[in-house]
Parts: structure tokens; sequence; C-alpha cells
């Protein structure tokens, strides 16, 4: 730690000789400014144009003295003037000063951006960081009779086992943690409760979750008042807070999959093959700007075409009166996007409508959101036959021999088999407790910079401002940090697994 002194600078000096000091400063200034009381008196006899300015002959004359010294040349017959430097030339000499004796100059930080020291002066860096964890753990629902732990408590269970595993790994690269686990218990109480009274979450460098929307709501604007890093593992939510620079957002927005959908699709396919596909609801409907909009940033331009919209105004239980054969084309591609995920029975009506219209000389892609991976009344066949695409936030490869170490791990260490949470609580704590040990308290600064691919996902943090026009280099504008790093997997061999 660099520490800063205060120094005052006093002059001692008698008034005598500031006197003195002044009254020559004086004399000298007056002498200096006051030449042109000992020049000859101008004749007022002269004419306009030399009262105007100097003659030819007076300034030829002046440029003579200012210059040097005029001689004459019996070569050329000419006089010319000659430059010397006459006086004794100074020479520097150069000292190697103590920095015990002399220590360089340091600031504290007052004039530098909202006071920000960065890693480089180890204001920002410590021995051990606090980081408190609060998750719904559901503590209070624990039953020691019971065979089976509540089902709502194993997404805390599973993410906070990745993370002490994550720990062991910190412990061995030096990154010294002192970790604080709160129970959110699901309760907005309960969570402004430990807000006003916790003093780990008051003093924490890092804070990690909650899960529940509401919940997460309280500590973004807590976080945001005491400039604390807030780490968000689950919520997909673009609207939880906003000009909050200290809220990180892991779980990519639904903009950031339509925008990576976007650019995936323009790979391979022209606007004109695709069709935008959305229920006549203002929620999906929404979303079709997103990949619009995407579109004119890939061609560079808004004057140009935009993707067709098919809206569904079908308001019968299966969707029979759907009707896509217009916009299959024969003997050619036909590219859907169908960026709906609540209501498994459209997704499927839709499938099954586009599987018979179309036909064996017709190519048709489709791509969905990462709900349909988990869809249980859809054939897999239409998924096959359909060329379907998805977005995903994660991709967790089984075959990866990582992840099958980590999974052994796990198990032998809890008896139980790894969620998906577990490594996302495990990249998690890895990769922030890494950004701390390398940047210190202030590492959220450094985000953009450090993209890394983990066990489940990449993490690809960038500056998220809702309003760019607001945008003026401040970093208050920022309304949060998100990773956009969003996986594009394909159905193929009846499986999920990354596309080209």
């Amino acid at each position: 730690m660099i520490k800063m002194k205060n120094t005052e600078c006093k002059t001692n000096r008698s008034p005598s000789k500031f006197i003195s000091f002044f009254l020559y400063f004086t004399l000298t200034v007056f002498l200096f400014s006051s030449c042109a009381w000992f020049q000859p008196a101008r004749d007022s006899s002269r004419t306009k144009k030399q009262k105007i300015g100097k003659t030819k002959k007076e300034k030829e004359e002046l440029l003579d003295v200012m210059q040097g010294r005029k001689v004459y040349n019996p070569e050329t017959g000419e006089w010319e003037i000659i430059m010397e430097v006459t006086a004794k030339l100074d020479t520097v000499q150069w000292k190697n000063l103590s920095p015990e004796n002399f220590p360089p100059i340091t600031s504290d930080g007052s004039y530098s951006d909202a006071g920000f020291i960065g890693p480089e002066s180890g204001e920002s860096l410590k021995n051990a960081y606090k980081v408190a964890f609060l998750l719904p753990f559901l503590s209070k629902r624990f039953n020691v009779l019971d065979d089976e732990i509540f089902k709502n408590s194993k997404w805390a269970l599973n993410f906070y086992g990745g993370v002490k595993m994550a720990f062991k790994l910190l412990e061995r690269e030096d990154v010294n943690l002192k970790v604080s686990v709160l129970d959110s218990d699901f309760s907005e109480a309960k969570v402004q409760n430990l807000l006003r009274t916790n003093s780990d979450l008051a003093q924490a460098d890092l804070i990690i979750g909650p899960y529940r929307r509401s919940n997460l709501r309280l500590v973004a604007n807590f976080a945001r008042n005491r400039k604390i890093p807030l780490v968000s593992p689950y919520s997909a939510s673009s609207s939880i807070t906003e000009k909050n620079p200290f809220y990180i957002q892991v779980n990519p927005s639904i903009k950031s999959h339509c925008e990576a959908i976007t650019r995936h699709v323009r790979k391979k396919y022209k606007t004109e093959d695709v069709i935008l596909v959305a229920r006549d609801i203002p929620e999906e409907k929404d979303r079709l700007k997103y990949f619009q909009e995407a579109n004119y940033q890939i061609e560079g331009t808004r004057d140009t075409a935009s993707f067709m919209q098919y809206i569904i105004r079908d308001a019968s239980a299966d969707f029979h009166e759907m009707d896509v054969t217009p916009f299959i084309r024969d003997s050619a591609t036909t590219v859907f996007i169908l960026p709906s995920y609540k209501d498994e029975t459209f997704v499927y009506s839709f499938l099954r409508q586009v599987a018979v219209a179309k036909t064996e000389e017709d190519t048709v892609v489709v791509y969905g959101l990462p709900q349909w991976r988990d869809f249980e009344r859809i054939d897999f066949d239409f998924y096959e036959n359909l060329n379907v695409f998805i977005s995903s936030s994660s991709f967790i490869d089984n075959m990866d021999p990582e992840i099958r170490q980590f999974k052994k791990q796990f198990f032998e260490e809890y008896g139980t088999t790894a969620a998906p949470e577990a490594l996302l609580g495990y990249d998690t704590m890895l990769y922030f407790g890494r950004m701390m040990k390398k940047y210190g308290t202030q590492f959220y600064r450094y985000l953009d910079q450090e993209k890394a691919e983990y066990l489940h996902t990449t993490f690809d943090f960038e500056p998220v401002i809702e309003k760019p026009d607001a945008f003026r280099e401040v970093f208050n504008q920022i309304d949060r940090f998100e990773n956009k790093y969003v996986h594009i997997l394909k159905f193929e061999d009846y499986h999920f697994q990354p596309a080209d």
C-alpha cells in the first residue's frame, strides 16, 4: 500500500529583505519597460507613412542588429552578416538522486476518474478479499427426518457446491478470500433486513446472488449506493437496474440471444431468406425489433431490406388456422426465426405446420431459444428434419475430459451428481476470484478486457448503455456489465451440439 503524506511549504524571510527585493524588482521592470524615455524625440513633420512604421532602410538596419554584425567580404565585394557565438556554452550535469532521499511524486487520485486508482499503484489490491454470497438455501425448510432435500434449495446447494470446489483451486493460486454465506430464503423482507443490519454485506468487496428478481433488484440498488460489485449469476433480465456500473450480469439477456442468432443466420443466408415469426402479443412482437436492428448493424445502414415478418393472429387452442405454406420457397432455403419460449404448444404447432408444408425438394431451417431444449411434448424428429438451431447461455460437453473430471470430483466431495448450476458456481467464482487477484477491488473496470473460456461457457463482458445518446464517456452512465457470449447449438444426430 502506498501511503500519501500532505506537505506544506513555508517561507521564512525577514521584512527588510522582502522590501529590498520588492524595490529591486520594481526598479528593474521600470527600466526595461521605459527605454523610450531615453530615445530622441521624433520629428512631428514626418509623413503619414513614416508615422505608421519604420522606413525600409531603418528596418534593414534593425534586422542587422538583431541577426548579428556585418563584415566586408573581399571575395564577393559585399557586406555579409556573421553569426558568431561568443559566450561560453553551458553544459548539463546529470546526477542520480537516491529514491530514499528524493522519493518520486505520486498522486492520491483526487483528480483521476472518480478517484480511481489503478492496480499499478497497488491501492486497489488487497491481501484478502471479502466475498458475500446471498443465496436461497431455504434452510428453515430443511428437515433432518426427510430423505429428500427441499427441491427449491437444490439450485443454491449445487451452485455453492461448485463455488467451494473453486475455492480450493483459487487457494493454490494464492487468491485469499474471506467468505460470508447468507440465506436469502426467497424473502424480500429477509433480504431487506440483511441489507440494513449485516456488516458482511456492507463491507464486502464482492457480492454474488441472489436468485429471485425482486430480491436481486433490492441488492442491486444497495450495491450501487455502496459501490460494491454485484454478480448476478442467474437472472437474464435487462430491467433489474439502471445506471449501475457495479451490476454484473453473467446470464446474457434476450436481446443478446437475438443478436447472436442474427449474426449466425447472416453468415450463411441473405436477408430475403429469413422470416421472423411471432404471435400477436406485444412481448413477442417487441423481440422482432432486436433481430431487425442487429441486421441493420450487419449491413452497416438502416437503408436496406428488412427481414420479412409473419405475425400469427390464430387464437385457437392448437393454432390449427396457422398457415406457413406461402412463406416456403420452392427449391430454395427458407429460414424461420421463432423467438418464443413460454408456450410449448405454439412452438409444437408451428413446427408441425412447417413439416407438413415443405416438400422433399425444399430446405427449411428453424431458429429458436434455449427453452426449446427442455420441451417435453415436441417430437425430436421435428428438430432433426427441420434443421433446428437454438441459442444458449451455456454448453456442457459431457465428453470433455475436464468436465468429466469436475463431475467426478463433485461426486466424491458431496455424494451426488453435479447439476449444471454446480458448473455455473465453479466457473463464476474462478473468474471473479482471478479478476480480483489481478486487478483488485475495482476489477469491474477491466471486465471488457478479460474474455476467458471456462467449463460451461465463455465470459465476454461488455458495458451496456440502454440509451447510448446519453453516454458521454462517463462511467456512471453504464447501466450494467453483461456477458454477451451466446452459444448457437444445432440439433443433429438427435442431440444439441455446437454449430459451425
